[in-house]
């Protein structure tokens, strides 16, 4: 969550604005525990969404499917209230 945290606050200085804005993910969780194929929606905030994708592909899950991949999709919500 820091690295999502982190790609709003750097999107909203570089705009110099603050919105609330959400992002969709879709990615695949393989065996290894690790997202794939990750695929992220538009945002307000130029460069956000480019973060966001970049975060996920970093992202490693503790629960593994035991044959092939599992499909996630997340709506990632930022509300700077």
């Amino acid at each position: 969550m820091d690295s999502y945290r982190d790609c709003y606050r750097s999107a909203a200085k570089a705009a110099s604005k603050t919105p609330t804005d959400q992002v969709r993910i879709t990615f695949e969780i393989d065996e290894a525990g690790l997202a794939r194929n990750v695929q992220v929606g538009k945002s307000t905030l130029p460069g956000l969404a480019s973060c966001v994708q970049r975060a996920t592909e970093r992202v490693r899950s503790r629960v593994t499917p035991d044959v092939g991949v599992a499909k996630a999709t997340v709506v990632l919500g930022f509300d700077p209230k």
